[in-house]
């Protein structure tokens, strides 16, 4: 489903009056995930006739994340986990009644963050939600929602085209270590682990950075902590990307072995440098394929990047071409 698509059946459970008091959006939570909900939560608070009309209070403040009945919960610590605490701070708003005497929303980024404890608290609110009050749960990982959780809400998966994709510059970047990955055996593989741990780690420097900015120009009393933990979440989201065009490579280089059409590449452009990912064999081609699935399963799971790294990109290509 794509972003206009869900917007669509969005407005027409307004309209009907069937809008549900939970949805868990399966999207990139600074991507396409979070342009349906600010979409959606300026169709709730636009004051014009014409909704949303994008210009006056009510969407500004959505725009903004100003709006006084918009409250926003996100990891915050370099834990990246959603705490209790925070989680009860953030239901207290909404026992009193709205600020503009409509809608309340309830906007949870990266909800597959939430503490067990954190979610087991939220699942109460859910399960007595007060009325007209919208909660809207952001994440590309609902296989991490508790399914009591995810049972309690309405699920919109939104199709591709929402990747967050790096800066140009680290773009640029990880290409470079995808064209020569597979070429020098053992040597080549550690170098380009090397290489590209280097890149993720300059990534996550500069998102800091712009993170930092941002609260100076906003002119918000934010604390480094929170600073490390909302650049955290933005870094985790441009590295699973970056995991992807990796898989995507590989995968390439297995449907050249077999003989598919190139239109069917996620990189047709580099045709020349992909010879070099074309397996030996199909079963090699897959394993390949795990050996990759596993380590962005490992890096989710917050095990050490370059070791990781290290290890996949010698499985890889450091033993089958020395």
């Amino acid at each position: 489903m794509t972003v206009d698509q869900a917007y669509a059946y969005l407005e027409q459970s307004v309209v009907a009056g069937r809008l549900a008091q939970a949805y868990v959006i399966e999207a990139s939570p600074r991507g396409n995930g979070l342009v349906l909900a600010n979409r959606l939560m300026q169709r709730l608070f636009c004051t014009d006739t014409e909704k949303p009309c994008g210009v006056c209070n009510g969407c500004r403040g959505v725009a903004h994340a100003t709006h006084p009945d918009l409250h926003r919960i996100e990891p915050e610590k370099k834990s990246r986990v959603i705490s209790v605490d925070a989680m009860r701070a953030f239901q207290h708003a909404f026992v009193t009644t709205s600020f503009s005497g409509g809608w309340k929303v309830g906007l949870i980024m990266n909800a597959d963050c939430c503490h067990a404890s954190s979610a087991n608290a939220f699942l109460k609110t859910l399960e007595e939600p007060p009325e007209q009050t919208l909660f809207l749960l952001l994440t590309d990982q609902v296989q991490r929602l508790l399914p009591t959780v995810l049972s309690r809400c309405q699920r919109i998966s939104l199709a591709g085209g929402d990747a967050v994709l790096p800066p140009g510059d680290a773009y640029d970047a990880v290409m470079d270590v995808l064209r020569h990955m597979g070429g020098m055996g053992r040597i080549g593989a550690m170098s380009s682990a090397a290489e590209l741990a280097r890149v993720m780690k300059s990534l996550k420097e500069s998102l800091v950075k712009e993170e930092k900015t941002l609260a100076r120009e906003e002119e918000q009393d934010i604390d480094a902590e929170t600073i490390d933990g909302r650049a955290g979440a933005r870094y985790r989201e441009v590295r699973q990307q970056i995991l992807m065009m990796i898989l995507c490579w590989l995968r390439d280089g297995l449907l050249l072995f077999t003989g598919s059409d190139q239109d069917l590449l996620r990189f047709p452009e580099e045709l020349e440098y992909l010879r070099t990912a074309v397996p030996a064999s199909y079963q090699e081609g897959l394993q390949r394929i795990r050996i990759m699935e596993a380590a962005i399963t490992q890096m989710n799971r917050n095990m050490p990047e370059s070791l990781t790294l290290g290890h996949a990109f010698l499985s890889l290509y450091g033993t089958s071409r020395s």
